[in-house]
């Protein structure tokens, strides 16, 4: 699915012949739970970063990618070292 996420501006999700989600991947790997029931997946750093949220890390939802989780979990290290 990351592979997915870098090469696409818009993704469209079929589920029994009926759009069930469109958007930017952005967007539609924010709905991950309607993803598994439909049998898909999200990008597995999608699931990182999510529950880094959780925990109450200041992670953007926006990210999809490898690069851009490592980008911002080294941004939020070096806030964190210069408080």
């Amino acid at each position: 699915m990351e592979d997915i996420a870098k090469m696409a501006d818009r993704l469209i999700v079929m589920d029994k012949g009926q759009v069930a989600l469109e958007g930017p991947p952005q967007a539609v790997f924010l709905h991950d739970d309607k993803l598994e029931s439909i049998g898909l997946g999200v990008p597995q750093i999608t699931k990182l970063t999510r529950a880094l949220r959780e925990k109450g890390y200041n992670i953007p939802q926006s990210i999809i990618t490898v690069k851009e989780a490592k980008e911002a979990i080294l941004a939020m290290v070096k806030e964190a070292n210069n408080a």
